[in-house]
């Protein structure tokens, strides 16, 4: 076989760079493509999650099966990837079909009586519970002992203790 001549092997590093220089390019462009594929996935199921269906009742937007909540769990991707707030896309989902598909309640109205209501109830319930364990230490006995009341059972339990010994 014949020597490779200089020429010969220029043409192949500049092909072999070429190449280099495609998949590079490639894998540039796909990379940015699969971050923003993956920002918009992860604010729509944040929407999702947020959002009862209006096609299923009682579900999440995320679990409906139906083909309707399909075509809107669509939409919201588009319009995410369109570039549009998730704060405006839930807004407008209230707008088109009411609060009635909001799955966590708002912190004005009666919504903040829903946010505020068990927190009252546990902390009424502590208090009662250590108001009750105090008021029941205050004769001095402690949990688990008993007090005769009665003198003649006081006798009576004398007496059958030392018919045990």
């Amino acid at each position: 076989m014949a020597a490779e001549s200089t020429a010969d092997r220029g043409a192949r590093r500049a092909g072999l760079a070429l190449v280099a220089i495609l998949l590079f390019a490639a894998v540039a462009a796909v990379v940015p493509v699969q971050a923003q594929s993956t920002a918009v996935d992860t604010a729509a199921q944040r929407i999702f999650t947020r959002v009862m269906s209006p096609y299923c009742p009682g579900l999440l937007l995320a679990d409906c099966p139906s083909p309707e909540a399909f075509t809107l769990r669509a939409e919201i991707r588009a319009r995410l990837a369109a570039g549009e707030a998730p704060a405006d896309i839930e807004q407008m989902l209230y707008d088109r079909f009411g609060d009635a598909i909001r799955a966590v309640p708002t912190a004005s109205g009666w919504g903040l009586v829903l946010w505020v209501a068990p927190l009252v109830v546990f902390a009424a319930s502590l208090g009662g519970l250590m108001w009750f364990l105090a008021r029941s230490r205050a004769d001095g006995s402690s949990p688990g002992t008993l007090t005769p009341t009665d003198p003649m059972l006081e006798q009576r339990l004398d007496e059958e203790l030392d018919d045990l010994r």
